[in-house]
């Protein structure tokens, strides 16, 4: 006996099914006990039916139950009608068809077979579909937001080489005077660069070297004009522009940085007064 082809036959789907003609079921049982790989083979189906009928477990179409009942009414009006004068008695054989009651009721049970096999069939490629559309969204939406990044990233780096170069431009400029403010105070070890353009008297301040302000708190820097402080603006320690553009100073005669409550201060705290720098020339 061909066991393997035996196991391919159909014969174990339809018996797990419950759709087996009578004679297949005792002789399926039969070799069960016989052959164990076809024991094996009908609990292995009977399991992987009970996981992907939990799997798929949904609640029916509305109207579903009604549409086989009509199907299965449909398929017994086309059988052949026997009347009295035409029977045998203890005969179950048909003649107009050619096959008996239990012909007639595989093929009905495979028919259904066939049919629930088909609709399952027909969930499961939804299902699968439906998971690869989720999947295929979900890396859309990931390379999406890589592209956005690396966009972001670029920007973000065309903007720093455009302010090293900008910074480049002014400290190789000779109308541009490079001050530096020194630390005062308990401040020694801190330090900050200026500079200031003797055309357009635009300034420019780099915190480079300047811890950070606590919260609340925020870098202001003044420029002394004949011996009174004037605001130059409050550097923002964000760390996208290490070189800040300030007020614009017509003239001054050194520049000194104090911190001040967030926003600034209209007169400097003394007190406070991390670095300074006298102009030169």
């Amino acid at each position: 006996m061909d066991i393997q082809q035996y196991i391919s036959s159909g014969v174990i789907e339809a018996y797990v099914l419950g759709i087996a003609a009578d004679e297949d079921v005792r002789e399926l049982e039969q070799l069960s006990h016989q052959y164990p790989e076809i024991a094996a083979a009908v609990e292995e189906y009977r399991r992987s039916l009970e996981a992907y009928a939990d799997a798929l477990a949904i609640t029916p179409p509305a109207g579903l139950k009604d549409q086989i009942w009509s199907a299965i009414q449909a398929d017994e009006q086309q059988l052949p009608v026997v009347h009295p004068s035409q029977e045998h008695t203890g005969s179950t054989f048909d003649f107009a068809t050619n096959e008996g009651k239990g012909g007639r009721r595989v093929r009905l049970y495979r028919s259904l077979a066939a049919a629930v096999a088909l609709l399952l069939g027909s969930i499961t490629l939804n299902i699968v579909l439906w998971n690869q559309s989720q999947q295929t969204g979900k890396k859309m939406s990931e390379m999406k937001q890589e592209q956005q990044r690396m966009l972001a990233d670029n920007q973000d780096f065309r903007s720093r080489l455009e302010q090293s170069a900008h910074q480049l431009d002014l400290l190789l400029d000779p109308f541009v005077k490079s001050i530096v403010l020194a630390g005062v105070g308990a401040h020694t070890n801190n330090n900050a660069m200026l500079l200031w353009d003797g055309r357009s008297k635009d300034v420019y301040l780099s915190l480079k070297n300047m811890p950070l302000p606590p919260a609340g708190k925020q870098y202001q820097l003044w420029a002394i004009v004949n011996g009174k402080p004037v605001s130059a603006g409050v550097y923002t320690m964000d760390g996208k522009q290490a070189m800040q553009k300030m007020k614009t100073i017509p003239q001054a005669e050194m520049f000194a940085i104090t911190l001040e409550q967030e926003g600034g201060s209209e007169t400097p705290t003394l007190d406070e007064m991390y670095v300074a720098g006298k102009v030169q020339g």
